[in-house]
């Protein structure tokens, strides 16, 4: 919409079938692998207890973003951008042949596969738009992505494989936290000489630093979990409001 790209709500409605399918997806591979920790995380345990519905709810989302994607795909480009999209989904949780593991265990990939595909996911409207490719706002969803699965990976200590390197296996938790509200402040910074100010970007980095603050608990993880997230819908409404 900020863009003024025709069918503004069809390509966020494929965006968000395709992320929630692509979530549910990895869900269902990996969900008990954390049984353990079932006790101590509301959400796993709802998850578990709800797993029919997260099985409709995941039919239902893939056929809608299938249906979608047929509705907007006009050239070879949005096939390819398909295949790369679909390739780092199924590969990302699926065990590869002798190694039987995803590709989300590779040291270092982790971060940088979700970060490029959110980069995609808002490449996507523009491969058949005129208008030329915003790249330093492509880039700018890459890092924020980034940046907010620096807590993700914090919370995922106790369970993730010390091969795959993530940046709290790297540094330990203070000095990713540190990491974290650095880049986050220098997004928030630099995003006005591009878009000028709105308060959402006081809300977009005001949050994700709160993510960063509040220690991870028992208690705290399920606000977490929503707080980690919110810095990217405050992304959006900044730009909608600019």
């Amino acid at each position: 919409m900020h863009f003024h790209i025709a069918r503004p709500w069809e390509y966020t409605c494929f965006g968000f079938t395709g992320i929630l399918a692509a979530y549910q997806l990895h869900r269902f591979l990996r969900i008990h692998q954390f049984k353990t920790h079932i006790s101590t995380n509301r959400r796993l345990a709802w998850m578990l207890k709800n797993k029919r519905f997260l099985q409709v709810l995941f039919v239902i989302s893939s056929l809608s973003c299938g249906y979608l994607f047929l509705t907007l795909a006009t050239s070879i480009k949005h096939w390819i951008f398909a295949g790369i999209c679909g390739l780092i989904v199924l590969l990302y949780a699926f065990p590869l042949p002798g190694i039987h593991k995803g590709i989300r265990s590779i040291p270092f990939i982790k971060i940088l596969l979700i970060s490029a595909t959110w980069a995609l996911i808002c490449y996507f409207p523009f491969i058949s738009s005129h208008q030329p490719v915003p790249w330093w706002l492509i880039l700018s969803i890459a890092l924020t992505t980034f940046i907010q699965i620096i807590p993700f990976d914090i919370r995922d200590l106790p369970v993730d494989d010390a091969s795959m390197h993530t940046i709290p296996q790297l540094l330990g938790v203070p000095k990713s936290i540190v990491l974290g509200i650095v880049l986050i402040t220098a997004q928030a910074l630099s995003l006005p000489f591009k878009l000028g100010f709105h308060p959402f970007l006081l809300l977009f980095w005001g949050s994700s630093v709160l993510g960063f603050l509040i220690p991870v608990s028992g208690k705290t993880l399920l606000f977490l979990e929503f707080l980690w997230e919110i810095p990217l819908l405050f992304m959006g409404l900044f730009l909608l409001a600019s």
